[in-house]
């Protein structure tokens, strides 16, 4: 029996649903189809706002730095995740505000599907000696100030730099959370 090329389109693309949406909140319309991640800008604050510094983490395939970022477990909210992701990633600890400050895409080399991360900044108040990837990455910590240059992500570069003059960043800095 034969199938029209949409029966098939509509096929692929409930598998992938199906296949993709587990552990995350799911599949954006569209095309390419893209997955749902939770990401974290995790900002260590200094004595002085030019002294904030975040964590910046190495890919495992390819190296390029960006931050903490993964899947949305079943259950779990965006926020959630990335608190998750951050500690699992670099072993940071604290508040996660909501809402997300932004939102990037990328692709996975030798992939075609599009990951969309939702952004969360997270104001770091430990940083755990041992935690999940802790021997898996590089992560490094470097100034807010000059972070948006280090990630190779444009649309996230673009995020770290609007990050001083984002209205949560102005609300928490400085301030006990």
């Amino acid at each position: 029996m034969a199938t029209s090329p949409g029966a098939f389109q509509y096929s692929v693309e409930a598998t992938m649903r199906a296949a993709y949406s587990v552990g995350s909140t799911g599949i954006e319309q569209g095309s390419p189809l893209a997955i749902a991640q939770a990401g974290a800008i995790c900002l260590r604050m200094g004595d002085r706002p030019d002294e904030d510094e975040i964590a910046l983490v190495a890919s495992r395939t390819n190296g390029t730095w960006g931050i903490p970022k993964g899947h949305v477990e079943l259950g779990e909210s965006l926020r959630q995740a990335a608190e998750r992701e951050a500690f699992e990633e670099a072993g940071a600890k604290g508040v996660t505000l909501e809402p997300a400050i932004g939102q990037f895409s990328y692709y996975k080399e030798g992939r075609l599907l599009r990951y969309s991360v939702s952004v969360h900044l997270l104001f770091v108040q430990t940083i755990a000696p041992y935690f999940p990837e802790n021997n898996e990455r590089q992560i490094k910590w470097v100034p807010l100030t000059g972070a948006a240059r280090e990630v190779a992500n444009r649309e996230l570069s673009r995020i770290i730099a609007s990050v001083r003059t984002h209205p949560l960043y102005e609300e928490h800095a400085g301030r006990d959370l």
